[in-house]
């Protein structure tokens, strides 16, 4: 047995070290599907061992007194059926993760109070330990048991069946208020307010289910989600807890207080008829309550109550680490023929570790960079940095410690010729991928069928439709009557014009002989009425509204078109001609370059036909920047790719300057795609992620520090 210690690196180095446990280890017995299994801590530290009743024995003689040889010596004596060798491997591995914990002391080494700075170094989740909140949940354990009784979920299930009756009837103003109020530029300071204030009553259910079952909270504080302040209670006590049930209990009860809240905002919400302060609050209350909730907390890939209630259901301990540990075995074991140590597995647990180390691990890479490259997009030095910071931490750290662990292995194991061609055929295909090989690539706008002012068929006086000659959908040459419109005042201006000027002509013949001069200024009254009965006649001819060219005649409203009252200006309907379908879409002035020099082709999609993709030709870039949308359609607040300012109320004025581009749109028929909307696909010319990465950083510098940008 003491070759076997020689032989395992670790064991070598604290062999002769006298270990002991520490005296505020916490142990509990939990009962799982395969038996009573022991969870291990050190005091409030959130690092946890589960582990056997004969892995617990072996820990515990760990007294303070005997060396780590003389212990795994008389362990050796009481092991008879298994491999010696396997079993200093694995306990070495449980003492060396007991001595990271805390677990198990060493006296010979000091041990360095961790300080608050170093929660520095995670950038996205800075913590700052305040007071111990415990004395605070004592006043509120009354309120606690409320909570997690049967009469308060009761109400709250009556309170929700409710809620979610009145969303139907509701949806509309849903949608009105969401367009109209949301995103305005001071209800976005009532959620920064809003948010941390639910995030403290989101804390308080926590501790007081914690309370509920005998845990205690002794730390509570602020952690900088992001820059974004919001409140935690350490709740990490309830991992202690007997019972699965109590145990998600905790995690579940902060969600719950929040989502009560929400649906408490949701009713009053819905019988507040003034548009205001506190209907913006209330409906703010109900969206932070019932969106964060089920889309963040409730998510198990974050690390948040989604995570710790999936590993309580599971019963699975520490499976963050546990799915990383066990992803990366199976890696060295498929990539370099290696065999790794790993946690005790149990037969149940090998596809949650592997489905949740898949899903979890890229996830919040991504979600990480996605984070630093929208910071980025506002605050440029900052997200870059913490880009930065994401990369070295979760994706270069790991793969340098890994990289060294791994060879360490491989040479142990004889490896080392198979670890090399496995690591330089990783680098090469990086290489090729990332700087050799080209790909293209694409931008998707949205786009929307502005008509052509020859095509619109407007009234050039009002009054009411009196016929209607032509069909929706007839073919009309240019000059065709379409329709009459019946004005009655302009007729009875025409009439009064001719009676008064057979009054002036009558009045002239009178007089012309009797007094030249007076019949002079009757002339010249009558050639005014004259020169005014001339205009009104050329307006009473546009009551017959003719077709402008040859195309069709389409107007959706035929059946109720005659009898309606258009004014001036209106259109009344349509002359489509045989021109192609034009579609206008809104470029970033940053992009804008690789349009004019880099497109290879355009593709078209109408959202009115959805799967039929028709080639397009790029028209026309306007020349001049500008920040007026043609459409408000192509704005954020209907649904537009462009982020438009909340308080024009046309909807079409951009917050930064883009460019107006026109796509002319091939085998569309006119007729078909009238107002329509679209998606307008730019393909670019091949280039490689290299390039791709390096012109990002070049766009992004010049719209964060070029003025006229």
């Amino acid at each position: 047995m003491t070759t076997c210690v020689d032989e395992n690196s670790f064991i070598d180095t604290v062999k002769d070290s006298v270990l002991q446990l520490d005296a505020l280890m916490m142990c509990t017995e939990q009962k799982t599907p395969e038996g009573i299994w022991y969870l291990l801590s050190a005091g409030e530290q959130p690092q946890y061992l589960r582990c056997s009743k004969k892995v617990y024995d072996f820990i515990c003689s760990f007294d303070g007194k005997k060396t780590v040889t003389q212990v795994f010596e008389e362990q050796a004596l009481k092991t008879d059926d298994m491999s010696a060798q396997t079993e200093v491997s694995e306990l070495s591995s449980i003492i060396q993760k007991l001595l990271n914990m805390g677990v198990l002391k060493n006296p010979d080494k000091k041990v360095k109070n961790k300080h608050w700075l170093a929660s520095l170094r995670q950038p996205m989740a800075v913590k700052i330990p305040l007071f111990n909140p415990d004395r605070l949940l004592d006043r509120l354990s009354l309120l606690g048991s409320f909570l997690l009784s049967w009469h308060f979920l009761l109400v709250f299930l009556i309170l929700l069946g409710y809620g979610l009756s009145q969303v139907a009837t509701h949806w509309s103003d849903i949608q009105i208020h969401w367009a109209s109020r949301f995103f305005d530029p001071l209800n976005i300071v009532y959620m920064l307010v809003l948010y941390p204030a639910l995030k403290v009553l989101h804390e308080i259910g926590h501790g007081l289910a914690l309370k509920r079952f005998g845990g205690e909270a002794k730390e509570c504080g602020v952690i900088f989600l992001v820059l974004m302040p919001l409140p935690y209670i350490n709740a990490s006590s309830s991992y202690h807890f007997p019972y699965k049930h109590q145990r998600v209990l905790v995690g579940m009860a902060g969600m719950l207080i929040e989502f009560f809240i929400a649906t408490c905002a949701w009713i009053a919400w819905c019988y507040i008829d003034s548009v205001g302060f506190l209907s913006d609050i209330l409906f703010d209350i109900f969206f932070i309550g019932s969106f964060s909730t089920l889309v963040f907390n409730l998510n198990p890939l974050m690390k948040f109550d989604g995570y710790y209630i999936l590993s309580d259901l599971l019963s699975i301990n520490n499976l963050n680490s546990r799915s990383r540990q066990y992803i990366a075995s199976l890696f060295k074991r498929h990539l370099f023929n290696i065999s790794a140590p790993t946690d005790y597995i149990a037969a149940n647990e090998y596809k949650w570790l592997t489905l949740y180390g898949v899903l979890a691990i890229p996830y919040r890479i991504f979600i990480s960079l996605f984070i630093a490259l929208y910071l980025s997009s506002k605050f440029f030095f900052l997200g870059v940095l913490l880009a930065l910071l994401v990369i070295a931490q979760q994706i270069v750290t790991p793969l340098i410690k890994g990289f060294i662990n791994t060879h360490g292995q491989a040479v142990k194991q004889g490896q080392r010729l198979r670890f090399w061609g496995v690591y330089v055929g990783a680098l090469l295909l990086v290489i090729l991928l990332g700087v050799v090989m080209q790909f293209q690539y694409s931008t998707t706008l949205s786009g929307v069928v502005v008509l052509n002012e020859s095509q619109q068929l407007k009234t050039n006086q009002s009054g009411f439709i009196r016929h209607v000659f032509v069909s929706n959908g007839e073919q009309v040459q240019s000059g065709q009557v379409l329709l009459e419109i019946d004005n009655p005042e302009l007729v009875n201006t025409l009439a009064s014009l001719r009676v008064d000027i057979e009054e002036l002509t009558a009045r002239y013949d009178q007089i012309r002989a009797k007094d030249a001069l007076q019949a002079a200024d009757i002339f010249d009254q009558r050639v005014a009425v004259e020169n005014e009965l001339a205009e009104v006649m050329k307006q009473a001819e546009q009551l017959m509204l003719t077709a402008p060219g040859e195309g069709v005649f389409v107007q959706p409203r035929r059946d109720d078109l005659q009898g309606s009252y258009y004014n001036r200006g209106d259109v009344i309907g349509l002359i489509y001609d045989h021109s192609p379908v034009i579609v206008t879409a809104i470029v970033d002035q940053m992009d804008i370059e690789k349009i004019r020099d880099n497109l290879s082709h355009i593709s078209v999609m109408f959202k009115i036909e959805p799967g039929t993709v028709y080639s397009g030709t790029l028209m026309q870039v306007i020349p001049a920047a500008s920040d007026q949308l043609p459409t408000r359609f192509l704005g954020s607040l209907k649904g537009g790719d462009v982020l438009v300012d909340s308080r024009d109320s046309s909807g079409t004025k951009a917050m930064r300057n883009n460019f107006l581009i026109q796509v002319s749109v091939q085998g569309a028929d006119n007729k078909a795609y009238r107002s329509a909307n679209a998606q307008v696909k730019f393909v670019f010319n091949e280039t490689t992620v290299l390039s791709r990465f390096m012109a990002w950083i070049e766009v992004s510098w010049l719209r964060n520090f070029t003025p006229s940008h």
